[in-house]
């Protein structure tokens, strides 16, 4: 710091006074200071490099005792599934070979339930035309036809018996014998005495008791038709079962007692209707095995109507 002085009459010193001054600087602005940051630097970077090293090591033999622990139990998984599969196949082949022996033995039992079935010959000779729709839902069927030319009359029947497949089948069987003894053995023609006999026949084959009134019974719904070939009167009773007649273009029902033939709560003798057939009339029985068919878009039950709809629609045509 240097420094001149002037006295009153201005006079100025010409040599100045000199201070010399010393400032020493803050310590972060030394270089010992520089060089010691810039060691904690580098220091941290490595330590911070060799801290995630050691952790993405650490967290990779975690990782690699937890992927040899999964692998055990995967491979411990699978030798069970492998057993469990072995035992499966066996079984699925079990079940093969019974349903095999049991389908078999099924469509043996089809081979002898169509043998009793009647031969359409009396149809053929009888009748200007005539078609039978018969498709069992389970290989045998709880449905049947029947007829039996007795002198100058034809009985024709249309059966639908208590369950599918196997059962309805020997309930089928039975229905089949019975009406062979009633007709040719007894010589009855007449539809509601056909079912009356019928009925008597169930039930004590069957066993059924009133006092089990509230239990479900095996029986049959039935549709019973006699035609006279010379004055071509046809006798109809129904148990369920309806008979559909179109003349002329209309279709009329002839509806059928609503009991089953089985034992029945309020029993009581089956009606009989007369209808004097024409020349071009078409007649139709059936159980309800197609209008309970469901199918469609919305997978919906057929029902009957759409059935008449069906027969007016072709009735004109060859059958």
């Amino acid at each position: 710091l240097k420094i001149r002085s002037a006295n009153h009459d201005g006079i100025w010193e010409e040599t100045p006074a000199e201070i010399y001054i010393e400032i020493t600087p803050p310590f972060w602005q030394t270089w010992w200071f520089y060089i010691l940051s810039g060691i904690l630097i580098i220091a941290a970077i490595y330590s911070y490099i060799w801290y995630s090293k050691r952790q993405l090591m650490l967290r990779n033999k975690r990782l690699e005792l937890t992927v040899n622990e999964r692998t055990a139990e995967i491979l411990q998984q699978k030798e069970e599934i492998l057993v469990q599969r072995d035992v499966i196949l066996k079984n699925r082949d079990l079940l093969y070979e019974q349903k095999k022996k049991i389908t078999d033995s099924i469509e043996y039992a089809l081979k002898i339930q169509q043998a009793v079935l009647p031969n359409p010959d009396i149809l053929k000779e009888n009748f200007d035309d005539y078609f039978i729709f018969y498709k069992p839902k389970d290989i045998v069927s709880g449905d049947f036809y029947w007829w039996k030319k007795v002198n100058n009359h034809i009985i024709l029947v249309t059966a639908d018996c208590t369950g599918h497949g196997v059962p309805g089948a020997f309930m089928s069987m039975l229905g089949l014998t019975f009406l062979d003894e009633i007709v040719n053995e007894e010589v009855i023609t007449k539809p509601n005495l056909i079912l009356e006999e019928l009925r008597k026949r169930v039930i004590s084959t069957l066993k059924q008791k009133k006092e089990e009134i509230n239990k479900p019974r095996d029986g049959m719904d039935m549709a019973v038709a006699t035609i006279n070939l010379e004055t071509k009167l046809l006798q109809f009773s129904g148990a369920y079962n309806p008979l559909y007649i179109i003349r002329g273009g209309e279709l009329v029902q002839y509806k059928a007692d609503r009991m089953p033939v089985a034992f029945y709560s309020k029993p009581r003798e089956f009606s009989l209707q007369e209808i004097q057939l024409e020349e071009g009339d078409s007649f139709y029985t059936f159980s309800d095995g197609m209008i309970d068919q469901f199918g469609g878009a919305l997978y919906r039950k057929f029902l009957t109507k759409r059935l008449k709809n069906i027969l007016l629609e072709n009735h004109q045509f060859s059958i």
